[in-house]
């Protein structure tokens, strides 16, 4: 799925142009920093940027709110992403000691500077995105500690995936919803919305990692399945929009590259 696409699933026209400039704030406070280069490596791999884009997406489903600070968040939830992908990498035997000092030096550049993108949006934006930082940091930890068994059958394995993917996921639509002066219902339903959804969008990867093996695929397609259907079924809280509809159909999208 490419930009264009996720604009037309959501019913955003305007998306791909507001996630570029997501990907302009994200570099603009790396200048004159000795880990500009670093950091503009692991920000220019490109990607859809799906956090934000939902971010995003959950503010419109408000009457009105401010862009720029919408994007700003956006932002700010797409460099906590990026900083524990570059943390995740200390984990890899492969890397240097020089490639390991940058990875842990560049994540924590990249996330102290997604804090001040989601400052500048809203302190309660901060807030929730602190809470999802300390969940993914226990659920890196679980990882390491079992080794990311895929598992199903094992409850370690969804509450390691809940905490190192979910709970970004769901700080994300909390925070859009929050931003677009959404009702405390509907920032429960995108909330419950992006937990399960990142639950299922991790378990959906680890399936086309491999990670499973023949007798453990049925029962994760399985889980995968019921995830989405918990995702689209949280949005029923919600009045009915386009923007939701299309909330709805990225879940279904995902959903039917299982089949």
């Amino acid at each position: 799925m490419d930009r264009a696409e996720l604009s037309r699933i959501l019913g955003l026209p305007e998306l791909a142009s507001q996630l570029e400039r997501v990907d302009g704030l994200m570099l603009a406070d790396f200048s004159g920093s000795v880990l500009k280069d670093s950091a503009a490596r692991l920000l220019q791999r490109g990607g859809k940027r799906l956090r934000p884009a939902m971010l995003i997406a959950a503010a419109a489903l408000g009457k009105d709110y401010g862009e720029e600070k919408v994007l700003a968040a956006a932002a700010g939830v797409e460099l906590i992403h990026q900083a524990s992908l570059a943390h995740d990498a200390i984990t890899d035997d492969g890397l240097s000691e020089t490639g390991l000092n940058l990875a842990l030096l560049s994540g924590d550049r990249l996330m102290a500077v997604g804090f001040s993108l989601a400052a500048a949006a809203d302190g309660w934006a901060v807030e929730q995105l602190a809470a999802a930082v300390q969940k993914m940091a226990d659920g890196q930890a679980l990882q390491l500690e079992r080794r990311y068994r895929a598992d199903t059958a094992d409850a370690f394995y969804l509450k390691t995936i809940e905490y190192k993917t979910a709970s970004l996921f769901g700080a994300a639509l909390l925070i859009g919803g929050r931003l677009g002066g959404l009702s405390p219902a509907a920032l429960k339903a995108l909330g419950s919305y992006g937990a399960a959804f990142g639950t299922a969008f991790q378990i959906a990867d680890d399936i086309a990692d491999g990670e499973f093996g023949p007798d453990r695929l049925p029962g994760a397609k399985t889980a995968v399945r019921r995830r989405f259907e918990l995702a689209q079924a949280a949005l029923n809280a919600l009045p009915k929009s386009r923007v939701g509809q299309g909330l709805a159909s990225l879940a279904a999208w995902y959903l039917d590259r299982l089949r």
